[in-house]
């Protein structure tokens, strides 16, 4: 179900900042922490919870975009050589 959400969500979140939208940004990026966390993915868990803190302060730091988006990238990498 992760891999069906996951690119859906990021580019959701992506549009929402296109936008200008933090508020919707900040929505997308809490969801996917959920996710995250509930499957146990240490590392974008991490990166959402900064990028999220960050957006709630009406910010969306290059760096902290930059490493969420990297972070779902080799989740979903690590999801399409698992159906390999």
């Amino acid at each position: 179900m992760l891999a069906e959400d996951l690119p859906q969500q990021l580019q959701a979140f992506r549009n929402a900042l296109i936008a200008g939208d933090l508020v919707g940004a900040a929505q997308v990026v809490h969801a996917i922490r959920g996710s995250a966390s509930f499957c146990r993915l240490g590392e974008l868990s991490f990166a959402a919870t900064a990028l999220e803190e960050s957006l709630q302060k009406s910010r969306a730091e290059e760096s902290l975009v930059a490493v969420f988006e990297a972070r779902i990238e080799d989740v979903l990498a690590m999801l399409d050589n698992d159906n390999e």
